[in-house]
């Protein structure tokens, strides 16, 4: 799923930088 793994980046790479509204 290269969805699901994009995603998981793109969630991590925000939380990681805590700048996504969560």
């Amino acid at each position: 799923m290269n969805l699901l793994k994009k995603e998981s980046n793109q969630l991590f790479f925000c939380y990681t930088k805590m700048v996504c509204d969560f």
